[in-house]
């Protein structure tokens, strides 16, 4: 039983808590916990402080105890499943939080704490089940119409999404979140964005991440000047905010700027020469944008401030350069598998360097192991160079690369085109992208309203569908036949259009499960049967840097309705073609859920 004395120490540490003074509060914290160490309350008083403070373990072990002495109490098992949530515990946060919400399954906001620990662990349809279940216990609970805002928008639903956060900034029409999530849903939708990010700058002038937002809303507007202007601005008055570095250099690049568009980052360098993040921006900017020689030139001043970083950038760098010697000295004092950048950029060197069973050997079990997708086709390349059987298990099945024809009429085609073009409105493709001699659009494609891309979207969803059905059985070790077929979800979605003697390189989508490429706009020759495909879609050829004698081992022959199919981790490319326009929608796919 709580006595007077230990109620009141408590009491008084739960105010100076609330009053910002740790200090005083784990004094009588831990006054109360000595007075009565079974007691849960104290328990969970000490626990909370000192998770505050950052002292994570001390916190687990008044939780745990407080768990022993009150096992179904929803407030402690809630602050326990906080404390896991920061651990990086997620499966274990998520069982907690689901404990929490049988102890007290009229509390809404258990459920939305759920939710967003199963979010981010990925359970996008346990996050879901969590918030309706929430907002069917209390309808305009803030919390949750936010986080169902978002989540319906990072599942590319923003119009879905448009709805919770109208009926959030209907209660709270200050909410800083509430007003850039509705920017972004307007935006992905195809609507005008401007509004709510005007109404959010004038509650926050001084918030430069809203003048980061205006810029991109602006460049989804087809205002590339203003956006040029409102990112040059932000990185004169904060020049150490490497986001919008980055953004201006993409799109500067995107304008054709390529002479000037990591120039910020080294005005930005020049007065801070120790900034890491800003020499990481832009050594990668060079590196996306093919000019490894320029990254290595950089690393001399680049070293005082990225560390041990510096080695896995030369040596990636170096390999990229042609520079194979000196990448090889690099990469032997590193442990490639303990970073995922720098084993992408062993695998690619110990390929290019002519060792593909040492890539092989490498790959092999980072592939097979969580988080390894990313190293399937190198490892299919690998298997090809030295005849291994097993690449026919990985890659070889017909049924993993199909083309449907859609029901859709050349009246139909025709319009969508006409829409399309109005959206590219870049003069070259991103850096970090694979085509040459060609534009892609902005944002999530298949989410916007435009009624020529929602029928389109209906026609693809009913393609994937059919190609998900036809899958050969289940195989839980194989990267695309192992994922689960309940149900599937638009990931990210594009428009590609390429002019004469367009193409894409060879690539991967290391975000998708399936990927995809639907034909509007084709040049005339890219349906002839020539012996050069002109603009066919090959698979299986790696790129060409890698410099390795290994053909396509598979080809579409693209057509306007057609629609390609394929593994998102089997490298795919273009052939070039020689004259005329070559419009496409391209997409990923993920399992739902």
């Amino acid at each position: 039983m709580l006595g007077d004395r230990t109620r009141t120490t408590l009491a008084q540490a739960q105010a100076a808590f609330a009053a910002g003074d740790l200090a005083t509060a784990r004094r009588l914290a831990e006054q109360a916990v000595a007075e009565a160490p079974g007691l849960a309350l104290a328990r969970q008083v000490a626990a909370v402080i000192a998770r505050r403070e950052g002292r994570l373990e001390d916190s687990r072990s008044h939780f745990e105890a407080a768990l022993r002495a009150a096992p179904g109490d929803p407030g402690v098992l809630n602050g326990y499943a906080n404390l896991l949530r920061d651990l990086g515990d997620l499966p274990g946060a998520v069982a907690v939080y689901q404990r929490a919400v049988a102890a007290a399954p009229g509390d809404p906001e258990l459920r939305v704490n759920l939710a967003l620990a199963c979010k981010r662990l990925g359970d996008a349809a346990g996050a879901r089940a969590a918030l309706d279940a929430a907002l069917a216990l209390a309808s305009d609970h803030p919390r949750a119409l936010q986080a169902l805002g978002v989540l319906l928008l990072d599942d590319g639903e923003p119009e879905a999404a448009a709805a919770p956060l109208d009926r959030l900034l209907a209660r709270e029409p200050r909410n800083l979140l509430a007003l850039r999530a509705r920017a972004r849903a307007a935006a992905e939708a195809g609507d005008d964005g401007a509004a709510y990010i005007a109404r959010a700058r004038e509650l926050a002038p001084d918030d430069r991440g809203l003048l980061l937002e205006a810029a991109t809303q602006a460049l989804r507007d087809g205002e590339a000047d203003a956006a040029e202007a409102v990112l040059e601005r932000l990185v004169a008055e904060e020049p150490g905010r490497a986001e919008a570095h980055a953004a201006l250099a993409k799109l500067r690049w995107e304008r054709g700027d390529g002479d000037r568009f990591t120039a910020s980052y080294e005005t930005a360098l020049a007065a801070r020469p120790g900034d890491r993040d800003l020499w990481l921006g832009l050594l990668g900017a060079l590196m996306r944008a093919g000019r490894p020689e320029a990254a290595l030139a950089r690393l001399p001043a680049a070293r005082p401030a990225l560390g041990v970083l510096a080695d896995g950038l030369e040596a990636a760098a170096a390999s990229e350069a042609g520079e194979l010697a000196r990448a090889d000295a690099r990469f032997a004092g590193l442990d490639p598998a303990a970073d995922g950048g720098v084993r992408i950029a062993y695998l690619r060197h110990l390929l290019r360097a002519g060792r593909p069973e040492a890539a092989a050997a490498f790959a092999e079990p980072l592939a097979a192991a969580p988080g390894g997708e990313d190293l399937w086709p190198y490892v299919a390349t690998a298997w090809r160079l030295t005849d291994d059987p097993r690449w026919a298990w990985l890659e070889g099945e017909p049924a993993l690369v199909r083309a449907f024809d859609l029901p859709i009429s050349q009246a139909e085609l025709a319009a969508l085109a006409e829409r399309l073009r109005t959206l590219h409105r870049t003069r070259n493709a991103p850096f970090e992208q694979t085509l040459r001699g060609g534009t892609q659009t902005q944002g999530r494609l298949l989410a916007r309203r435009d009624p020529e891309i929602a029928h389109l979207r209906e026609l693809l969803a009913e393609a994937v569908r059919a190609y998900v059905a036809d899958l050969p059985a289940p195989d839980p070790a194989h990267p695309l036949l192992g994922k689960p077929r309940g149900g599937v979800r638009f990931a990210g979605s594009w428009s590609v259009r390429l002019a004469d003697a367009g193409f894409h390189t060879n690539h991967v989508h290391t975000n998708g499960w399936i990927s995809s490429a639907f034909y509007v706009v084709t040049p005339e020759e890219v349906a002839a049967e020539d012996a050069d495909r002109a603009g066919w879609l090959t698979f299986g050829e790696p790129p060409a840097e890698l410099g390795l004698a290994l053909e396509p081992f598979r080809a579409v022959a693209p057509r306007p309705g057609r629609l390609a199919l394929f593994p998102s981790t089997l490298w795919h490319g273009t052939r070039p073609f020689r004259a005329g326009e070559r419009l496409t929608v391209a997409f990923d796919v993920t399992p739902a859920g």
